[in-house]
């Protein structure tokens, strides 16, 4: 177990040293550079929401490493793949990576205990998650993986206390009208169902049981190819949920878990079939 993660059991580290995460980080650049260009012509995208809008194209990426964590390459097309999407549809920082922590606590490739730093993060989780009803299932999610997953340790109930506090804060500032984009109960119109069927479907070939050779983090422990594949069905779940709920605007915030879920379906028909 690294020290790094006595502190954590959520947070992974970005080493620049590798390829694959140089690429990631210099691809987000791109992706600034790009929504600038876009801002810079357009009023509804300012400078900070270009920044906002390159983190959620990095985290394309970042879901990819963690529903198929043995394809490097899988990673790197989400995020050219989120880009090219999100250029048509902005997608959301906040959403993505909401979604792509739950889907990393599914699979467990960190797989160090929550620590006591972790309770403040969770607490987040909860609060964005009960605020917008597009997030809901990616809260009930992190709070099954806090009731079951065998690395929680000693802070599960914590965990889930702070979870469900948190997710009692949000829905409060939800129904206020308090940090709310005016959108997130406008239900599935024609388009959003069609998307949500689309991710449908991208989710069953991309779960499709498999190998899985990759270890976690923090101890070196070989990664539970289920629980990859239960990261993979949560993954498109939440693609699918966001666009019932919150319509075809409601996916698109969830377009990198869904950039990644596109390219780890690829992958598993086309480039290791088992």
């Amino acid at each position: 177990m690294t020290r790094y993660h006595d502190f954590t059991g959520l947070g992974r580290v970005l080493d620049l040293s590798n390829a694959t995460n140089l690429i990631a980080v210099a691809g987000s650049a791109v992706a600034f550079i790009a929504f600038a260009g876009v801002a810079f012509v357009d009023d509804d995208l300012s400078i900070p929401g270009a920044a906002a809008a390159s983190v959620a194209i990095f985290l394309a990426w970042a879901t990819a490493r963690e529903v198929d964590p043995d394809t490097p390459a899988a990673a790197t097309w989400a995020l050219v793949l989120a880009l090219l999407l999100g250029l048509a549809n902005v997608p959301s920082a906040i959403v993505a990576g909401t979604a792509m922590l739950a889907i990393r606590l599914v699979v467990g490739t960190v797989g160090a205990p929550v620590s006591i730093l972790d309770i403040g993060v969770l607490v987040g989780v909860g609060v964005v998650s009960g605020a917008q009803p597009a997030l809901w299932i990616v809260g009930i999610t992190v709070g099954l993986w806090l009731w079951s997953a065998p690395e929680v340790g000693k802070w599960r109930v914590a965990g889930l206390t702070a979870l469900v506090v948190g997710g009692v804060f949000g829905i409060a500032f939800g129904l206020s009208g308090f940090w709310q984009d005016g959108d997130a109960f406008v239900g599935a119109t024609s388009g959003a169902y069609i998307l949500a069927s689309i991710a449908a479907i991208v989710m069953f070939f991309a779960s499709r049981p498999g190998s899985v050779v990759a270890r976690t983090d923090a101890f070196g422990h070989p990664i539970d190819g289920d629980r990859v594949r239960l990261g993979r069905i949560a993954a498109g779940s939440f693609c699918v949920w966001a666009g019932v709920v919150a319509g075809a605007a409601g996916f698109w915030s969830m377009g990198p878990v869904f950039a990644a879920l596109v390219t780890t379906a690829v992958f598993r028909v086309f480039v290791h079939p088992e």
